[in-house]
């Protein structure tokens, strides 16, 4: 199960950082989210919760990314689009809906983006 949640985790922020590059980010800055977010989402606990946004790393304030930068919109939209296509589970298939629902997501712009 692990495994499962780690492969789509990871297919969805390969998919999410080609899509940042397309918004104007310079190459370090999305290698340097890239592999923060990374990081943060290899977190994720292995069970069938919902998962929650702000659960992230616990992303507020201090930690790993803060509430209000760019960074903190992919994910979020990473785990809206995770939560829409996946009813808040973790399943084991249709990596191909979610791959399709980051790239659009990834391709309109975010309110209050830098």
């Amino acid at each position: 199960m692990f495994f499962k949640v780690t492969f789509v985790t990871l297919l969805c922020v390969y998919a999410w950082a080609g899509s940042a590059e397309a918004v104007g980010f310079k190459d370090a800055q999305v290698n340097d989210i890239d592999d923060r977010a990374i990081k943060c989402l290899e977190k994720l606990p292995s069970s069938k919760h919902p998962i929650e946004p702000w659960n992230i790393c616990r992303l507020r304030g201090r930690d790993i990314l803060g509430p209000n930068t760019l960074a903190t919109a992919y994910i979020n939209t990473i785990v809206n689009c995770l939560n829409k296509d996946y009813k808040g589970t973790y399943p084991a298939a249709n990596i191909a809906t979610a791959k399709t629902c980051l790239i659009q997501a990834m391709n309109k712009p975010f309110k209050g983006s830098r």
